[in-house]
């Protein structure tokens, strides 16, 4: 019997037909969560690579019970928190699926998530036109008639003294030693 893999669907942003040894949704970054019902399509193929292989045959993952990290059976370590891993860590559930198709979710969650993807829609897109008006309201330009009727200009430049200087360099205190110049 060939191994293929399976697949998941995000319950967090509704992402379908996610690997199966994928812990996280790649669309969202949602965690796969401990109710997650996996699924094999029609079109899987069977795995050939020996790496993948070798992870499939090394039994099923396991949850740790310290963090809720999602780990490979190979890992005696929780990866998210390091917590060894015991036999109170639950495991996946093991079972052989059969070209079972995807699960249907549940309408009154289907419809409680398109209702809060509808209000932070309506919110963002809010924002955004108060931001657009605002924006239009300042930099708006109107023409103006307007006439100049007077207008002065005073400049005062007050010279203490004028006569020639001569410059000259700092010294050394009494007693002090010249190193180096550049």
């Amino acid at each position: 019997m060939a191994i293929r893999v399976g697949r998941w669907d995000c319950q967090v942003c509704d992402h379908k037909g996610i690997l199966g040894p994928e812990t996280h949704c790649p669309q969202c970054g949602a965690p796969r969560g401990k109710n997650v019902k996996f699924y094999l399509p029609d079109d899987s193929e069977a795995v050939q690579d020996e790496a993948t292989l070798k992870e499939a045959k090394a039994g099923v993952d396991w949850i740790c019970d310290y963090c809720g990290a999602d780990n490979k059976a190979a890992n005696t370590q929780c990866r998210s928190c390091g917590n060894a891993r015991t036999q109170t860590d639950s495991g996946r559930q093991e079972r052989v699926i059969l070209n079972e198709p995807p699960p249907a979710n549940e309408p009154a969650l289907r419809q409680q998530d398109s209702s809060k993807i509808k209000r932070k829609a309506i919110i963002y897109f809010g924002i955004i036109a108060i931001v657009f008006a605002l924006l239009f309201a300042v930099f708006r330009t109107k023409e103006v008639d307007v006439t100049v009727t007077g207008h002065t200009w005073e400049r005062i430049v007050e010279v203490e003294k004028y006569i020639p200087v001569i410059e000259e360099d700092w010294s050394l205190p009494q007693g002090a030693k010249l190193k180096n110049s550049f």
